[in-house]
């Protein structure tokens, strides 16, 4: 049987609608915390509006996205795949969580209900943080799906980068930090992780060998996008962040509105 490695599964391939029209592709994952599952993403694909500066993305439509259509690994069969529509507003109102600062924190949790179709739910178990302790320069993967491309059977395209700024401080007054990678459109949203192959795991200061309790995966955060279209740096939104949003969120009362 061919060897998937586990991030290749938690990545999900995104499409984002309105009345039926696409708008928009992205990538998102899929968080189980409290005995729940969340599709967390980055916000500007389920609000369809510039995080920084609240502006629509898609101006030829001058639309936003009223549903997501997530493409799920199927019947527990690695390279099968259902896709699943999940609405975005109830009664004209969002369902899904912003930050407490806002949608200027680029992160939305959307909640996930009959999961029946789903046989194995491929998921960031948020109540088991990850053990590797990362810093800068280390390596990371932004598993995802750049212009998107699929790999072979469907799975993502894993991007390697580099953090770039220092964790134990916050980026431009956000909870989020910096990495070196080339990334492209249709990689928003997607979870960067550290992930090990070799079962060393690296602690500040050194490494240390895997007690083969844990898998060798960590979730940093989310990948929200380049600082700008020339640079080669990215906006990665800490898991803080997505804890911060599953626990405490509140669905927005004006998409339209961008806090910091």
């Amino acid at each position: 049987m061919p060897t998937v490695h586990e991030p290749s599964a938690m990545s999900l391939y995104l499409s984002m609608s309105v009345n039926g029209a696409p708008l928009a592709n992205g990538t998102g994952v899929i968080v189980g915390h409290a005995g729940k599952f969340w599709l967390v993403t980055a916000g500007h694909n389920i609000t369809g509006r510039d995080a920084v500066t609240g502006e629509l993305i898609s101006q030829r439509t001058g639309a936003w996205p009223d549903t997501v259509t997530i493409r799920h690994t199927w019947m527990d069969q690695l390279g099968q795949w259902t896709e699943r529509v999940v609405p975005l507003f109830k009664d004209g109102q969002p369902i899904w969580l912003q930050h407490p600062r806002g949608l200027a924190v680029d992160v939305v949790a959307v909640p996930l209900l009959e999961l029946d179709t789903v046989a194995t739910i491929y998921a960031v178990n948020l109540d088991a943080p990850g053990l590797a302790e990362l810093a800068v320069p280390d390596e990371v993967s932004i598993v995802g799906y750049p212009f998107n491309i699929t790999s072979g059977e469907g799975f993502p395209v894993w991007t390697r980068g580099t953090i770039a700024t220092e964790l134990d401080f916050d980026h431009d007054g956000l909870p989020m930090f910096l990495v070196d990678s080339r990334t492209r459109t249709g990689q928003s949203g997607a979870p960067v992780f550290w992930y090990s192959s070799h079962g060393m795991i690296p602690v500040r200061g050194g490494w240390k060998l895997n007690d083969g309790q844990n898998p060798p995966l960590t979730l940093l955060g989310i990948y929200s996008g380049r600082t700008d279209q020339h640079s080669d740096l990215g906006r990665v939104f800490k898991l803080s962040a997505v804890r911060d949003v599953i626990e405490h969120g509140k669905p927005p009362d004006d998409v339209f509105s961008i806090e910091a």
